[in-house]
């Protein structure tokens, strides 16, 4: 029995309802139970209603700890903090669901709680979200802390005898976090009919390097240098132009100057290199000088006292916002991607924005339509235009987009910045830590997406801000960015200008520690609702082939100073003796059978272990061809009368390394390979680092004998 109880009442009404009595019922679902709430208008006068709690509970305990999602939009912050009764909230960093006191924040659509005094924690999410908003509102004023369950109905009005249903709230408890989360995202695939592409998007994007200032010969260029790529190997497929190829960055029908063959010719070309073209698109606000506003002002948002809704800066500079419920502004839309998709060819449609925080302050045309079910019918009918065919990306609200997009954005704009120079806030750090924490998703609802990994040793002359150049990353700050990225899952698109990156080979191919993806890879964060308030640094995934399982474990420091990490062997692999081989420092760590302590991190830096059983025999612990060091790379390996053979099959295999654990009752007597310019290094007692020239599939026989 939960120790939530459900007593549904209204907390605000535009006008006052007469009589609104609320109705419960509840039903199993797996191992938890699902909440409906009807609202019904016993009254003779109508009502419209802003919001309604479903319930509310205090916790009396000097501190409760929770697990925050950032479903209300990518750069949310997700993450585990703790609030202490009588004290402020924690700071985040991001806009709220709802305006917030000092002791209060919001987790939009779904929360973990760790229930004070219990081995067990509480998972509170709504499973569907497409006609309204959700959040669950923790308040640490008082003896306690307190947490309740909002829907917002925006002042939906509820006729004299007629009923309204709300969504579905779970409740479901369990000591494992990561049921939980798995569990609900499930649930919410079910319930909405999520869409889960067969592959992961690869390519380029043009944003983080050229921002607006890109043209036509700018992407022409990449795509040359893609094709050149692919031809070595690089499973690279999209060419994704960002905001600023069109007239104030929302003439959507119209190329800009900097594009003066159009958008359908480029599509052409890229198409004969065999690439595919991928455009932004933002279609809920626009510039006040487009053309939109000059012929159709009836289709902008109005505020309550009638004028338009206005923002006087946004990423299309000053705005309006449009309002799907006008009648022809969705026709006015559907228009738009239909020759996107159907003249121009776009394979790949950027979605920014299908985001409620746009139309805050604004009052919709259509008075009982939510913006939440606004978006939602936005989101049909670009899936109706696109079909089958087209992937999309979502980069707004999360809970209606599932369903209607292939990938969704799950970080802010990617930065080659650990902090904010001008603000001290999080910015790789804070993207890193949401991307991997928003993992239980990916495969789930859609594929993840960070947008792009940045690779460059160099400055971005378009990316600088007013008085400052721009940032690199760090050699820690780099290899985390890449090792988080594939934990996270989802789309990898470079994003620096490819010709430039080829002259620093060796950051260039780094793409092939990456790619190809490991589609089947899931990760699991391990330190959850640590007692000192730190974010998870410990990220576990088990690898299954048909030759073995192993595990690998991501350690990340996102400390400003060098620590030490306890490893929980046993926690990950149930017991028994094992391995341990360190990705970017390729050093063999050696082999335990409890837990034990990883030395030295470096600030910003992160370790990669693989963590294999010991088989008592020689056997594979490295490799430095891609970070699943195996899963990927191997197509087979076997043992057989002391003879070890393995498959290896990736684009990359120039200067490369296995390395073999060899027990002191064997020793290497042989080895037969098509690998060219092979060495053996034997110098290190049991470990046989092997370094070679591989071709596109390299074979290996490696014989021993005993004594």
């Amino acid at each position: 029995m939960s120790v939530i109880s459900i007593n549904p009442k209204i907390l605000t009404a535009t006008k006052k309802p007469a009589n609104i009595t609320c109705k419960v019922t509840s039903s199993k679902c797996g191992e938890g139970e699902e909440f409906l709430v009807t609202l019904r208008n016993d009254g003779k006068t109508a009502a419209r209603i802003d919001s309604v709690e479903l319930f509310s509970k205090s916790f009396i305990t000097k501190e409760l700890r929770v697990f925050r999602q950032g479903f209300l939009m990518p750069g949310d912050p997700c993450g585990f903090f703790t609030l202490e009764a009588g004290k402020e909230a924690p700071a985040i960093h991001y806009r709220q669901a709802l305006p917030c006191t000092a002791t209060q924040i919001t987790s939009h659509t779904m929360t973990v709680i760790e229930l004070p005094k219990s081995e067990k924690l509480l998972l509170c999410g709504f499973t569907q979200g497409r006609k309204y908003e959700h959040l669950f509102l923790l308040d640490t004023a008082g003896k306690g802390v307190t947490v309740s369950a909002q829907t917002l109905l925006e002042g939906i009005s509820l006729q004299p005898g007629e009923s309204l249903e709300l969504e579905p709230l779970l409740l479901l408890e369990s000591k494992d976090y990561t049921y939980l989360v798995e569990t609900y995202a499930d649930l919410l695939a079910e319930k909405n009919h999520a869409r889960v592409p067969k592959k992961t998007v690869t390519g380029w994007i043009d944003w983080q390097y050229y921002r607006e200032e890109k043209n036509e010969k700018d992407i022409l260029l990449n795509a040359i240098e893609m094709n050149e790529l692919r031809k070595k190997g690089y499973p690279l497929e999209y060419v994704v132009v960002d905001g600023g190829w069109c007239p104030y960055a929302s003439e959507w029908l119209e190329a800009g100057a900097k594009f003066p063959s159009g958008l359908k010719k480029l599509s052409r070309q890229l198409d004969k290199l065999g690439l595919k073209l991928g455009l932004w698109f933002a279609p809920y606000i626009t510039n006040v000088a487009t053309r939109v506003v000059k012929e159709h002002p009836e289709w902008l948002m109005l505020d309550d006292d009638g004028k338009r809704l206005h923002r006087p800066g946004s990423n299309v500079g000053e705005c309006h916002m449009i309002d799907y419920t006008v009648p022809g502004a969705m026709e006015w839309m559907r228009n738009i991607v239909r020759v996107m998709v159907k003249d121009w060819g776009v394979k790949y449609l950027k979605l920014d924005g299908p985001a409620t925080a746009h139309y805050v302050g604004g009052k919709l045309h259509d008075h009982d339509m939510t913006t939440v079910a606004m978006i939602t019918e936005t989101l049909k009918v670009i899936r109706e235009e696109c079909g089958e065919d087209v992937l999309i990306e979502g980069e707004g609200l999360y809970a209606p987009s599932v369903g209607y997009v292939d990938t969704q954005r799950t970080t802010q704009d990617n930065k080659p910045s650990w902090y904010n120079p001008d603000r001290g806030t999080p910015d790789l750090k804070e993207n890193m830590k949401n991307d991997m924490l928003s993992a239980f998703m990916h495969g789930r609802l859609w594929h993840n997406h960070r947008e792009n990994v940045i690779l460059r040793d160099f400055l971005s002359p378009f990316h600088a801000r007013v008085g400052r150049k721009d940032l690199m990353l760090t050699d820690n700050e780099l290899k985390l960015q890449l090792t988080a990225s594939m934990f996270g899952g989802g789309a990898l698109l470079l994003t620096d200008p490819l010709a430039e990156l080829a002259r620093t080979p060796e950051r260039l191919e780094l793409a092939g520690t990456f790619l190809p993806h490991a589609e089947d890879l899931r990760v699991r964060p391990l330190d959850t609702f640590n007692p000192d308030g730190s974010q998870p640094a410990l990220y576990h995934a088990t690898v299954s082939r048909s030759w073995e399982e192993w595990h690998l474990l991501g350690v990340f420091n996102w400390d400003d100073s060098h620590r030490n990490f306890k490893i929980p062997l046993n926690k990950i692999t149930g017991g028994g003796t094992w391995h341990a081989f360190e990705f970017w420092t390729e050093k063999y760590l050696g082999r335990f059978n409890k837990d034990f302590v990883l030395a030295d991190v470096p600030a910003h830096a992160c370790r990669l272990l693989a963590i294999r059983k010991d088989l008592r025999r020689p056997q594979i612990v490295g490799s430095n061809l891609h970070l699943c060091q195996g899963a990927v790379e191997f197509e087979k390996v076997a043992y057989e009368n002391n003879c070890l053979r393995v498959s290896i099959k990736h684009f990359l295999q120039k200067g490369k390394s296995l390395w073999l654990h060899v027990p002191r009752n064997f020793a290497l007597a042989k080895t037969d390979t098509n690998a060219k310019n092979m060495l053996v290094d034997d110098r290190a007692r049991e470990i046989i680092k092997i370094e070679f020239d591989g071709s596109r599939r390299t074979e290996f026989e490696f014989r021993f004998k005993r004594g």
